[in-house]
């Protein structure tokens, strides 16, 4: 017979499982009505919105919220387009309060991050991180180190390809956050996200020791090379196994630039 302890076990367990289930619920649109405040302000994007209050930040529906928030702003917060100033507070509000979140609630918190976001809102999260707005570049980079893993890479590696990247002293810093990115998931990345990062690797070394004003993104591409010669079948089994299918969003993914002349960004279905 099972002890008494471990039926508490067992049940703990099962409580715990439950709470989690909840919180990677998606929240509805009315759930999520207070964090939709409206622009009480003119100024400064900063000045637009205030911070959420902590009650909201710790309520079950928090992230889902916030996720939801960054995935209706994608076809707003892209390359090459002026944001509105509503949009940048918004972003500003939406990458702050996820941030705070995530420093709090630690790897639970990761965890439930990771299961609400989407190909859109890591889109949105990548663009703001290479922006020209510091506040929403600095947010979104911090809050991309910890949500990123195999089923978003994609979209960092393929923002890399721009040529542009490292045109103004916003997109400058806005590579060397990309690379950072990119290095969290090299240690366990998939066979398809092993071999894009490789073509990456192999496409911005030599353009970047070509570039003068590339210092601090030769330090994280060194790391990131480093980081991928360290992998091996014992280290990273991954390196050697497709995507699981609960992974493979970025098999629908469509890059912007990291195609235009040869396929370098590819997630081909594996056979059968």
């Amino acid at each position: 017979m099972r002890s008494a302890l471990n039926i508490r076990q067992s049940f703990f367990g099962f409580i715990c499982a439950l709470i989690l289930a909840t919180l990677t619920l998606p929240a509805s649109a009315q759930q999520c009505d207070d964090f939709n405040q409206p622009i009480t302000s003119k100024g400064s994007a900063e000045q637009m919105l205030q911070p959420f209050s902590n009650d909201l930040l710790v309520s079950e529906f928090a992230t889902s919220c916030l996720v939801s928030i960054l995935t209706a702003l994608k076809p707003r917060i892209v390359v090459g387009v002026g944001w509105a100033d509503e949009d940048v507070a918004r972003l500003i509000q939406a990458t702050g309060a996820l941030r705070s979140i995530l420093a709090n609630g630690g790897p639970s918190a990761i965890r439930i991050s990771r299961s609400n976001d989407n190909l859109d809102s890591i889109s949105t999260l990548v663009t703001a991180a290479r922006g020209n707005n510091q506040t929403a570049r600095v947010n979104s980079a911090i809050v991309l180190a910890d949500v990123i893993d195999n089923s978003g890479l994609c979209v960092v590696i393929d923002h890399l390809y721009d040529p542009d990247l490292g045109e103004t002293n916003d997109g400058k810093s806005g590579r060397v956050n990309l690379l950072s990115i990119a290095s969290v998931v090299a240690p366990w990345a998939y066979r398809e996200n092993f071999e894009n990062l490789g073509r990456l690797r192999d496409y911005i070394g030599p353009k970047l020791q070509q570039d003068n004003d590339a210092k601090r993104a030769m330090v994280l591409y060194t790391n990131l090379v480093d980081r991928m010669n360290y992998q091996n079948d014992i280290r990273n089994p991954n390196m050697k196994q497709d995507l699981p299918s609960s992974m493979r969003e970025c098999y629908s993914y469509v890059p912007v630039w990291a195609n235009k002349t040869e396929r370098r960004l590819t997630y081909d279905a594996p056979p059968g």
